[in-house]
């Protein structure tokens, strides 16, 4: 409606009064609907009606069903928009739908009752397992359009859905069966003009007992259609064998574009695709088929002109680079931090890295949770169903909700995260985690211990990811690991960790890195490693460490085989797990062979001599 408004006032120069009229145009509550339920609440702003007690807003800020036994509940709100208008949500039903078990989404009422008599129109999900618009005339419906078959016939079914109507009755219905808006028409529009007015728009459930709070709704917008002026993009892109990709666009797009093979080009001798398809049920992916085989190792380029969405915006020149992946071996890919005591509302990650020279596949891989004690891998949940490269030092966060992760902890990588559908289940205090093949061939495997790896000067370790050191070191060894420090806020997610430390080449028999360290945890220096190298294979050692006046301070390694090389790292805690006192500590590393030589390492300054070795090591408590 039209509201007027008169304002006067003088003139600053004078007494004369001036009239100004200001034409002010504000929305009728009655005329859209907007509600995201942030407010926590569904009784006001906008003001639902019905069932109120068999709903609530629950934690996640989304609109539930909340009954108690068996029936049929409905809210509706107050709306009058239905000539060239738009009706946008989500929602989620955590079942298939059956005769007992249905929803109907209520474009157009006549009655704010929506479980009596009426006139307009709903969408049915319901025992068809599609996305039905239904014609509505007192009690008797009639299906005027069906969608896709199927479309609704999965254990948890989140949808996004779109539906318009122009002013001559013209329906069109979009959804998107991922949650979220990248909608692609379900089938052809209809016409249907029976009903040209409408008072409310609501929701209708008919649910069991045992389902009775299986149903989800959120991001409701009712009002003029919303033109859509940007252009498809590339979201993804598939390497599905030698001689196929996929092009996953950001929206839908139409077939004459999609199909056009002049349209692609793959640079390094392949050329155009012989074939390009646009799938039939996901207007937004298009299934290329080249001649030219593409080969392992090589970096490719695709080129992208002339796409057209359904609104037609045009993409009119885009690139997207791939390659042939290399099978995995074992340690190619590294476990290298995880969260496995998150913040309360927080999620698990696990972040992991290619350390690695090769382009590789995280297709079939899968993560898993290892006994701590057993070892054993269980609880085995794949990671992605469709084709994501890694590249040489990639990192990777696999989570089941990168949006909670990056909400509670900073990353300058939100492109490097996979949404798991499920994540393993980790303890929260020590527990193990793997990632595995498909035949559950160990790719890495690491088992934690909160009492042993954490920071033990932390007083609250809830929150606080475990990052790896170096990515060359053997996972197991329990001194590569170090709590996140507290200047990153206790985690790195998708980038490199606050702790590492590259592994430093030596011909010395036992090198220190750095002399002077701080052990407060504040990313910088909170490790001393101490390298350690020899000519022959074969060697038992053990480090110990003492302060200035000779007193043990802590037993690092013991009697441990160790290797012709490698490192093993101090975080300046003492054998009673207490913070060691400012000053000068001597590390004496002690070796014994089969040949029976016994051998003691000490180096002052740069000098190397066959006792100990003695290193400056200062820090502020």
């Amino acid at each position: 409606m039209q509201r007027y408004i008169l304002k006067s006032f003088k003139n600053s120069l004078g007494n004369s009064l001036f009239i100004v009229l200001l034409m002010m145009m504000i929305p009728d509550s009655k005329a859209q609907v907007s509600d995201n339920f942030s407010d926590g609440d569904f009784t006001s702003n906008p003001t639902w009606s019905g069932s109120v007690s068999e709903f609530k807003v629950n934690t996640s800020l989304q609109l539930q069903l909340n009954g108690v036994a068996a029936a049929t509940s409905y809210l509706s709100t107050p709306n009058s928009v239905i000539n060239n208008a738009e009706w946008d949500l989500w929602l989620k039903i955590s079942l298939a739908p059956t005769s007992g078990n249905n929803e109907r989404i209520y474009l157009v009422s006549d009655q704010a009752d929506l479980t009596g008599s009426l006139n307009g129109y709903y969408i049915f999900l319901g025992t068809n397992k599609d996305i039905e618009l239904v014609n509505q005339s007192g009690t008797t419906s009639t299906v005027i359009f069906s969608g896709i078959p199927h479309r609704v016939n999965y254990s948890v079914n989140t949808i996004g859905l779109k539906v318009t109507r122009d002013s001559i009755g013209t329906w069109t219905v979009s959804s998107d069966t991922t949650g979220g808006t990248n909608y692609s028409p379900e089938g052809a529009s209809v016409i249907d003009n029976t009903y040209t007015s409408t008072a409310f728009f609501g929701v209708y459930v008919q649910y069991t007992i045992s389902d009775a709070t299986k149903f989800y709704w959120d991001n409701f917008y009712v009002g003029s259609i919303i033109l859509d002026t940007m252009p498809p993009t590339i979201s993804s892109l598939g390497v599905i064998s030698t001689t196929q990709l996929d092009v996953h666009y950001s929206k839908a797009i139409d077939t004459t574009s999609a199909q056009n093979i002049s349209n692609y080009s793959v640079d390094n001798g392949i050329g155009n695709p012989s074939s390009a398809s646009r799938d039939d049920s996901d207007f937004s992916l298009v299934h290329l088929t080249f001649t030219n085989l593409f080969s392992i190792g090589i970096n490719y380029t695709l080129t992208i002109t002339n796409i057209n969405d359904l609104a037609g915006n045009t993409l009119l020149y885009a690139t997207s680079m791939f390659a042939m992946p290399t099978p995995i071996d074992s340690f190619d890919i590294v476990i290298n931090e995880i969260m496995y005591d998150p913040l309360t509302g927080g999620d698990d990650y696990v972040e992991i890295y290619n350390r690695s020279n090769k382009i590789l596949d995280l297709q079939g891989l899968q993560l898993a949770n290892v006994g701590f004690s057993s070892g054993l891998v269980i609880d085995v949940k794949p990671i992605i169903g469709t084709s994501y490269l890694i590249y040489p030092g990639d990192y990777v966060v696999l989570t089941a909700s990168a949006s909670v992760v990056e909400s509670q902890y900073y990353t300058p990588n939100p492109n490097g995260f996979i949404n798991l559908a499920s994540m393993p289940s980790f303890y929260a205090d020590s527990g193990g985690v793997a990632l595995v093949d498909t035949n559950l061939n160990i790719i890495d495997k690491f088992q934690y211990s909160s009492a042993g790896m954490q920071f033990p000067l932390l007083t609250d370790v809830h929150g606080v990811s475990l990052e790896r050191i170096n990515f060359d070191r053997i996972t197991q060894d329990a001194t590569n690991w170090h709590s996140a420090s507290q200047a990153v806020g206790f985690g790195t997610p998708g980038y490199k960790n606050s702790q590492y430390e590259d592994a430093a080449n030596t011909n010395n028999t036992l090198s220190v890195e750095p002399e002077i360290f701080t052990p407060n945890n504040d990313g910088i220096n909170d490790v001393v490693n101490l390298h350690y190298h020899f000519a022959t294979a074969g060697n038992v050692g053990t480090i110990n460490i003492y302060d200035s006046k000779g007193r043990l301070t802590r037993s690092l390694v013991n009697n441990e085989l160790l290797g012709t090389d490698g490192v093993f790292s101090w975080d300046g805690i003492n054998d009673k797990l207490a913070k060691s006192s400012i000053g000068i500590y001597i590390v004496y590393l002690s070796i014994f062979n089969l040949t029976r030589q016994t051998q003691g390492f000490k180096k002052t300054r740069s000098e190397e001599r066959r006792v100990g070795k003695e290193c400056r090591s200062r820090w502020s408590p």
